[in-house]
């Protein structure tokens, strides 16, 4: 009997991944449990979704969902979500989910372009229509927190009354059984696990912003931090630039970072690049936040540290986002262990002149690192444009 058990459960579990279904986990941080249908699974990476999975993250723990039209979605600790409804291909693509409980972040993809008015997020107390956008929202048993980073929304309540029309950096409060309160400043107090409702915090003070940011920290890393933090608030990437350090608080410390270098240790870190280029005219385009959105930086650490940079993004030029890929360098690296810092200049590279790269480790085990990235890009089958960035990545 006990063979019969454990021979069902690796039948589904490799039916489960045989069919790819609507999307996959892209990235998970701690624990979460996926129940499709009576069976429940422990979530794992590049595990496939389909419609109708029902996700609940653990305590302290971080998801990150891929949709096959690249909607990315991102939950916090603590927080239950659905796939209601999904269709990619056809004449009528949609895309429905829920967010019962805790804290979520939503990039749309290609449906939110082709289809907005089908393309929908539902909560116990709130609507959300979706106009092509990035969104996220904090779930409580007093109501729901909703904000826009990007683009707009339309904010209803399932208790009635009229919706609100949400813009970049504006947030509603929606009661139970009440009308959403008109656009307020997005407050980003909100992404602090004290100031949050529902228990489900979404993002956890940034190591950039914490108090023990100047804790062994050189004048030097200080001054790039509030660079950092300066460039980001212009460009409303900071709470992207958090939610991918939250598993991690504070500078990495030296005594890792001293046996990283003893021991010769090569590491891998996946995330997003943020900012702005420029083009030869003087045009500046932001990078967009989506699904083609790649950055992955390799460090080998040693005597003679070394680095190698690959990147691929959108940026939203007039006509129609313009793809830019195949970028890279390497070059030697300058590791920092007293202030957690990195700095690299380019030696060689591909479609990038000139590059530079700056930041510094984050957590007890260098989890994460987030930075400065810079230099000029002449990418295939496009116009040379100067990149004028920032990155935040995740340790693989």
């Amino acid at each position: 009997m006990k063979f019969y058990r454990i021979g069902a459960c690796l039948l589904f579990f490799c039916a489960t991944w045989l069919n790819a279904g609507v999307g996959k986990i892209s990235l998970l941080q701690g624990e979460a449990t996926l129940t499709r249908g009576n069976d429940s699974l422990r979530a794992q990476n590049a595990m496939p979704l389909e419609e109708g999975d029902l996700i609940k993250t653990g305590a302290g723990s971080r998801l990150q969902l891929l949709f096959d039209d690249k909607t990315v979605v991102t939950l916090g600790e603590a927080t239950l979500f659905s796939v209601t409804e999904y269709l990619k291909e056809g004449s009528d693509p949609k895309a429905k989910f829920n967010v019962a409980q805790g804290a979520f972040k939503v990039i749309t993809g290609q449906i939110g372009k082709v289809a907005p008015q089908n393309f929908q997020i539902q909560t116990k107390t709130t609507t959300i229509g979706i106009r092509g956008t990035i969104i996220w929202g904090v779930i409580g048993e007093d109501g729901d927190q909703i904000g826009c980073l990007d683009g707009s929304i339309e904010v209803g309540s399932l208790g009635g009354g009229e919706s609100v029309l949400l813009r970049p950096n504006q947030m509603s409060f929606v009661p139970p059984m009440g009308p959403p309160t008109p656009p307020a400043p997005l407050n980003p107090s909100l992404f602090s696990p004290e100031t949050n409702s529902g228990g489900a915090p979404m993002t956890p003070a940034s190591p950039l912003t914490s108090e023990n940011q100047g804790e062994g920290m050189g004048s030097g890393i200080q001054e790039l931090a509030n660079q950092l933090i300066t460039q980001a608030n212009n460009q409303r990437q900071l709470q992207q630039i958090e939610e991918n350090l939250s598993p991690v608080m504070g500078l990495t410390p030296a005594s890792y970072i001293e046996n990283l270098i003893a021991q010769n240790v090569s590491l891998e870190y996946q995330g997003n690049i943020h900012g702005t280029v420029t083009d030869m005219s003087s045009n500046t385009y932001n990078i967009l936040q989506n699904g083609d959105n790649r950055f992955t930086l390799g460090i080998n650490f040693g005597s003679n540290s070394s680095f190698d940079v690959f990147m691929n993004f959108e940026i939203g030029t007039p006509m129609a986002p313009t793809y830019l890929s195949e970028l890279g360098f390497d070059g030697d690296l300058i590791v920092n262990p007293s202030t957690s810092s990195f700095a690299g200049e380019q030696n060689s590279g591909m479609g990038v002149s000139g590059g530079s790269i700056s930041g510094v480790f984050n957590g007890s085990g260098a989890n994460s690192v987030t930075g400065a990235i810079n230099g000029e890009l002449s990418p295939p089958s496009s116009p040379s444009y100067i990149l004028n960035g920032t990155f935040s990545a995740i340790k693989q």
